[in-house]
């Protein structure tokens, strides 16, 4: 086996999970006579005029217009529903643009990610708040954690305004901040070990990561937004992470708390069958999708319990190490009780002869 094959087979698996889950932009539902029919009725019977559209925002609810419902995706909605209807009479359901139908609350568009999405946002809150409280910003892996709690606030605040309404804004938004976490994760465990070594190196670490992540950002805006590409991509670099963070926690066995490290990594890898399977939501409401974001939702909980007691591990060994001025100065000590030493023998040597 060549030195290549280990990344052309995390390609090949990444690429195949993604064919088996491939988001297209036409399914069978939209493209339905029944759909596409009530579509036609709808917008030319409601939103074709302005004195339509001025009916439909003088009647429809304010929690619709907050979250941006506008009569043509009223219509979609509407739509959607009665072909659902049309289809359940024949015991088949089919799937709109890519995606499972869900029944609307409140405007949000995919309820149960968005409650869990909200879930996961709040645990990274408290998760780092707790952190915050108990490690000093003078504790060298502060910053690191920072960094990382920050960006999957960020990320989970995109994916709750995704899920409750899906627009291009925050369908970018999501998959960046999702991609952002996944990208720094992996740059965490190579931080973790080069702080712990050889700090000075960081900034080299840092440029190739910030770089590849703008590329990404640039492709998807400006060449393609490619679905298939950005998750195939995700997988790859999430499956490398977690090998690296079971590495580092085999590693550093000995250490008790590293077991909230691989009960986190070894979650994710088990919630992320979820992602894979594709099942029509129960009720139309629970999907694969929104199991995996409850499933994430207390994980951030352990982990930065982990991060607590792992920065407090470091501390300790920082000041049980003796620093290099602190080395020299006991050096200097002892070289000093030597000289003093051989200075007294040398004393007592001339004081025998003289007798």
């Amino acid at each position: 086996m060549t030195t290549s094959s280990p990344w052309k087979l995390l390609l090949a698996i990444g690429l195949l999970i993604v064919s088996s889950g491939q988001v297209v932009e036409a399914s069978f539902g939209d493209q339905s006579h029944i759909f596409m029919a009530c579509i036609h009725h709808c917008f030319f019977g409601n939103c074709s005029t302005d004195s339509d559209l001025s009916r439909f925002h003088r009647t429809q609810p304010w929690h619709l217009q907050l979250l941006g419902w506008d009569c043509e995706d009223e219509c979609g909605h509407q739509c959607m529903w009665k072909a659902v209807d049309y289809f359940e009479a024949f015991e088949e359901r089919v799937q709109f643009r890519g995606k499972w139908p869900f029944v609307r609350w409140f405007g949000l568009q995919e309820p149960a990610s968005a409650v869990f999405s909200l879930l996961n946002l709040l645990a990274n809150f408290y998760g780092w708040s707790e952190f915050n409280k108990r490690i000093s910003s003078n504790n060298r892996f502060h910053a690191l954690w920072k960094c990382q709690a920050y960006l999957a606030m960020n990320a989970w605040f995109w994916s709750l305004a995704f899920h409750s309404r899906d627009i291009y804004l925050t369908e970018s938004m999501d998959y960046f901040g999702a991609f952002s976490i996944v990208l720094f994760s992996l740059y965490a465990i190579i931080a973790r070990v080069t702080i712990e070594r050889v700090e000075s190196l960081l900034r080299f670490i840092q440029v190739p990561f910030a770089c590849f992540f703008l590329y990404h950002v640039y492709y998807m805006m400006n060449v393609k937004f490619d679905h298939q590409y950005h998750i195939g991509l995700n997988i790859v670099i999430g499956i490398i992470n977690s090998i690296m963070w079971l590495l580092w926690t085999w590693a550093n066995r000995r250490r008790p708390y590293v077991a909230k490290c691989a009960f986190v990594v070894v979650s994710l890898l088990i919630l992320s069958s979820l992602e894979i399977l594709d099942f029509s939501p129960l009720w139309y409401v629970f999907d694969a999708h929104s199991l995996w974001h409850l499933g994430t939702a207390p994980l951030p909980l352990v982990w930065y319990r982990f991060l607590i007691d792992d920065c407090r591990f470091e501390s300790m060994k920082v000041r049980e190490t003796p620093s290099r001025r602190t080395l020299a100065r006991r050096g200097l000590a002892r070289l000093k009780e030597i000289l003093k030493e051989l200075s007294v023998l040398n004393y007592r040597d001339d004081s025998f002869l003289i007798e």
